[in-house]
């Protein structure tokens, strides 16, 4: 969008992942990569009070809570049928069909990683809904090439 000569942007930033010691539980907020030594980065989320709000929203706490690194995931900007954020790592399944797709950042775009390999812009996509995440979800991820299996086991 242009405002006098001046582009706004108005993307959500919004990062998720699961909190060190939990059985999956899941946290929404800013992200902090701590680097103390290179083998030891802390990756620390901020969470938020109000769960949806995309701007002016009140922190839930100063506290950064600690989250598994592998588990990190980014909101793609892009919602499902239902209204649900797409995140990296989230599955998907094109409605009224047996397709189903992993999705992450490629080159600069959201990909939709295919179970035949294949990686497609999500955003030629409309009628999908996340059926799950390839980390509470294995069963899901052995629908896909063993080349895309080993990156998420």
């Amino acid at each position: 969008m242009e405002q006098d000569g001046k582009t706004e942007m108005n993307r959500e930033i919004l990062f998720r992942g699961i909190k060190i010691g939990s059985a999956n539980l899941w946290i929404k907020g800013s992200l902090r990569i701590h680097r103390s030594l290179p083998e030891s980065d802390e990756y620390c989320i901020e969470p938020l009070c109000c769960p949806g709000a995309t701007h002016n929203f009140i922190k839930l706490t100063t506290k950064w809570i600690e989250v598994y690194k592998q588990t990190v995931g980014q909101f793609t900007g892009f919602k499902d049928k239902d209204g649900n954020k797409v995140f990296e790592h989230d599955i998907i399944r094109f409605d009224g069909t047996n397709h189903f797709c992993i999705i992450n950042f490629n080159d600069g775009f959201v990909g939709a990683i295919h179970t035949n390999g294949a990686t497609f812009p999500l955003s030629i996509f409309k009628d999908y809904s996340i059926i799950g995440n390839v980390f509470e979800n294995p069963e899901l991820v052995k629908r896909f090439p063993k080349e895309i299996r080993g990156q998420y086991q």
